[in-house]
């Protein structure tokens, strides 16, 4: 995700954010979803109007954590 390919978007949907695929060791899906630009450009885009949809929180995050 960048603030470009955001632009674009009216509603961003994230459905059960892990680090890796389902079939992955848990040490690898428990690793961050998101790189620190990614999560930087997600804030500055719901900070312009963005609207964000998150479903189903890894467990490692908290509510309004992202």
């Amino acid at each position: 995700m960048t603030t470009a390919r955001l632009a674009a978007t009216d509603i961003l949907l994230i459905a059960n954010p892990t680090g890796a695929g389902a079939e992955a060791p848990i040490e690898q899906r428990a690793a961050a979803a998101f790189t620190s630009a990614e999560v930087d450009a997600v804030r500055q885009w719901i900070a312009g109007g963005g609207r964000l949809d998150w479903r189903g929180l890894a467990p490692q995050c908290q509510v309004g954590e992202m």
